[in-house]
């Protein structure tokens, strides 16, 4: 007789090794998973960052144009860096009025970031 003590021992290697092989593969998608959403994630936030000092500048120049004149009602869709910004001028009495600036990274027809 012949008493070989791994007889047994054989079949369950193969099924370890695909139990091993299969929780790398998890391991790996979940990371890629991680990366892909922390690079989306870092993208909205430069964008958003972008969007907020363009909508300053926006109203910077509001302040500038109602200095040079108390007519200026405001702009559309004007170009700036990487960007659009819109400015509306309001006014609430007669020596005050509100800025309104909303800008857009890259453009107001597609915005990533507003």
């Amino acid at each position: 007789m012949n008493h070989n003590p791994y007889r047994f021992a054989r079949g369950y290697i193969v099924v370890f090794a695909l139990i091993i092989s299969a929780a790398i593969m998890a391991i790996t998608v979940a990371f890629f998973g991680y990366y892909g959403s922390a690079v989306h994630a870092e993208r909205f936030a430069l964008a958003s960052t972008q969007a907020q000092a363009l909508a300053e500048a926006g109203i910077d120049k509001a302040v500038y144009e109602l200095n040079q004149s108390a007519g200026y009602s405001g702009e559309s869709d004007s170009a700036l860096g990487n960007g659009t910004y819109s400015v509306s001028i309001v006014s609430i009495d007669g020596n005050t009025k509100r800025g309104i600036a909303t800008s857009y990274i890259p453009n107001s027809t597609n915005p990533c970031a507003t």
